[in-house]
């Protein structure tokens, strides 16, 4: 890929991400300064909730879905080695109701602290959200970064006009049904982008299910899946110490906030993670090639890195007070987060080499070292409120990023 089209991929799947992550950032913000503390708590987790139990639902299927969709693509394969897209689609959905069900089910202690949020509210979201998965992942797969773009402007639209009716009425659960509507928005536009392009063929590859489908899969999607474990779990084990201990809702509320300017200095090179994925997957025979845009893309995602968090720092002062008086904020707090960011910022492109080069379960091994020492320092400084996350975050991307880069060097990756 030339760097022309690195920039212009990049540059729309910016425009997606930010219309998706920052009407979620911007709906955050508007109802901590108007709705009460508990209230934006109870938001905050249910967001948190829903996001981790659809990536359980997803079975790893979300990277592998990308993968997968990028080889459907390639116009010198035989159509008998195109990636089985039907078995990949359908065991998303099966395993999508399977979690909504247990949702219901599940006692309430363990996933809704307090009973302070509808059980079928929460499964709804669940449900909704782990259909999105497949739509999401495709759209990177087929690079229709610009017509994903479009499709979030709408769904962040929806969002935001969620977000003030909620306003209006006082009402976390309101806020709550406009996540939930914005992703159905965003999910069938997905869809439909995905089945414009490839077709009724090329979708159905893979149907009827067959055990040779299944094993092509689990073979990408099996690690994947305990990847996607941790990285879900890591922050909502990390709220849950943080709700456990005094003051847990008010605490809680500033870890969340914490966590979303960390996600924010993590966009714009995450986009380039993302739009790299598919250019690897096509290079994947190229060694030359696949070299030489993965360190061109690391390089461009630790500058962008570098940058967001120098922003952020100048800026934290002003950031500490848009969320209202009631949450005190220090400066170094939200450093703390975007320092974790840095370090992750060329990490995901680097993951995502990982992937197209096969070598999955090295990346999983790399993942769970970093969920064990984020977990075992959220419950070393429990104590500490908010900064339990951050601290945590801050520690174990640090061993993250320094484990990744060793190993991806003894590879020849980077």
């Amino acid at each position: 890929m030339i760097k022309g089209q690195l920039v212009s991929n990049t540059v729309w799947s910016l425009i997606n991400h930010l219309m998706t992550r920052g009407s979620l950032m911007l709906a955050a913000i508007i109802l901590a300064r108007n709705l009460e503390t508990q209230q934006f708590s109870n938001y905050s987790y249910y967001q948190l909730t829903i996001t981790m139990l659809s990536t359980y639902a997803a079975l790893g299927i979300g990277i592998t879905t990308s993968k997968f969709f990028a080889s459907a693509t390639i116009v010198n394969e035989e159509h008998s080695k195109k990636p089985p897209i039907a078995t990949l689609w359908l065991t998303s959905i099966l395993t999508t109701a399977i979690a909504t069900i247990a949702v219901i089910f599940i006692p309430d202690n363990l996933i809704n602290p307090g009973n302070s949020i509808s059980k079928w509210l929460l499964a709804l979201g669940v449900f909704i959200l782990g259909l999105g998965i497949v739509p999401s992942n495709a759209i990177l797969g087929l690079e229709a970064y610009k017509k994903a773009a479009l499709i979030s402007i709408f769904s962040g639209l929806s969002l935001l006009v969620g977000t003030s009716i909620a306003v209006v009425h006082r009402s976390s659960t309101i806020a709550m049904l406009s996540i939930v509507i914005s992703s159905i928005i965003r999910s069938a536009g997905e869809s439909f982008v995905a089945y414009s392009i490839l077709g009724w063929k090329r979708i159905a590859i893979g149907y009827p299910i067959k055990l040779v489908h299944l094993q092509e899969v689990y073979k990408l999607a099996g690690p994947m899946l305990l990847v996607s474990i941790t990285s879900a779990s890591a922050s909502w084990l990390v709220g849950r110490v943080i709700l456990s201990q005094e003051n847990g809702a008010q605490s809680f509320a500033i870890y969340a906030i914490g966590l979303q300017w960390f996600s924010l200095a993590l966009v714009l090179p995450g986009m380039i993670s993302r739009v790299v994925l598919p250019r690897l997957v096509h290079a994947s025979h190229a060694a030359i090639e696949s070299f030489q845009l993965i360190r061109h893309a690391s390089k461009m995602a630790f500058l962008c890195g570098i940058i967001v968090s120098l922003v952020g720092v100048v800026c934290s002062p002003f950031i500490a007070t848009i969320y209202g008086g009631e949450y005190s904020i220090k400066p170094w707090f939200l450093w703390l987060f975007l320092f974790a960011a840095l370090l992750a910022a060329p990490i995901n492109t680097i993951g995502n080499a990982f992937i197209a080069k096969n070598m999955q379960n090295s990346w999983l091994f790399i993942s769970l070292f970093r969920f064990f020492v984020l977990i075992i320092t959220a419950f070393t400084f429990s104590e500490l409120g908010a900064w339990t996350g951050a601290i945590s975050y801050a520690s174990s991307y640090l061993t993250f990023s320094a484990l990744a880069i060793i190993i991806a060097k003894r590879n020849y990756i980077i």
